[in-house]
């Protein structure tokens, strides 16, 4: 997936498979669905080790990310 690459280097999240790609508020919004690679899951956010989770969230989270031109872009994940 082309687009996927380019949404990829936009945001510059190189440990994320973006899934899609949603327009929302008649394009003021983009939210992109994405996962963690097998290699990035379940490692630290520091030292990057493997570690067990300290946050069992449920559902779905967003992220703010930077903003595309006048469009606002959010990154969402389950967590």
């Amino acid at each position: 997936m082309r687009s996927a690459r380019v949404f990829r280097a936009l945001l510059g999240v190189d440990e994320l498979v973006i899934e899609r790609v949603d327009v929302e508020d008649g394009g003021e919004v983009l939210v992109v669905h994405a996962r963690p690679t097998r290699a990035a899951r379940g490692r630290c956010g520091v030292c990057r080790r493997r570690c067990g989770g300290y946050d069992a969230g449920e559902g779905r989270r967003r992220w703010r990310a930077l903003d595309a031109g006048t469009a606002r872009v959010f990154i969402e994940a389950d967590c």
